[in-house]
């Protein structure tokens, strides 16, 4: 089995949502990690990935999607009613 916390290159905690479980919402950023230098903020709604609807994705399939060192996730979120755009370069974090 991968090390602790491995499974995440991102620097995100994010919590599966809604009635149907496809609401992903940032729950905390860690702080230094690509996340955070991004500019990605706790209470952020994560809607797509890579131009996919994140209704789409299990939150599993997310995380694992944040496992690719190097990799370059764009995601498109929402915060306070407002679309934004981010790319996030994961890295490891330990």
């Amino acid at each position: 089995p991968p090390p602790p916390y491995e499974y995440d290159m991102s620097g995100l905690f994010l919590s599966a949502e809604g009635e149907n479980f496809d609401v992903f919402t940032v729950l905390s950023v860690m702080d230094g990690s690509p996340a955070d230098e991004t500019g990605l903020q706790v209470g952020d709604i994560i809607t797509e990935i890579d131009g996919s609807d994140t209704d789409e994705y299990t939150l599993e399939q997310i995380r694992k999607m944040f496992m690719n060192e190097g990799q370059v996730i764009s995601l498109g979120v929402l915060r306070k009613d407002i679309s934004q755009n981010f790319d996030l370069t994961l890295r490891r974090l330990i």
